[in-house]
């Protein structure tokens, strides 16, 4: 009787210790696109680029603004998705912006992990119509 109750006991723990590293599991991303440091510049990035700016004169501006490096760019990455920050309207839609914790960028030389780094992108939400 002990011996079942011991293994009830233990697949018990194990279904709920399963659970909670589910839970906790986050799916790595991969990405190519605009990311910065702050969740300002990418609103201000996506303000520029709402106004027919190309993306490399937006980045170039924001950069500009910034005293010291880059604070925007294009890169391509491998991240994990946060949090919703904002949204902006643009045309046929609204581009999202949201945290992401960047794990790991592709180089010339291939994929380079890199100390897990909080910037800000944003992605696209096409409008649905009526």
């Amino acid at each position: 009787m002990r011996v079942l109750l011991r293994s009830g006991l233990f697949i018990l723990y194990l279904c709920f210790h399963s659970g909670a590293i589910a839970q906790h599991t986050k799916q790595v991303e991969l990405g190519v696109g605009v990311i910065c440091d702050t969740a300002e510049q990418m609103q201000r990035y996506l303000t520029l680029f709402k106004d027919d700016t190309s993306p490399q004169v937006a980045i170039q501006t924001i950069n500009s603004e910034t005293p010291g490096q880059g604070a925007c760019g294009m890169a391509a990455v491998a991240f994990f998705a946060g949090n919703h920050i904002g949204a902006i309207e643009v045309s046929g839609g609204i581009m999202r912006i949201m945290q992401i914790t960047v794990v790991a960028m592709k180089t010339p030389s291939g994929w380079l992990s890199v100390t897990p780094t909080q910037q800000y992108t944003a992605f696209f939400e096409k409008a649905e119509e009526a």
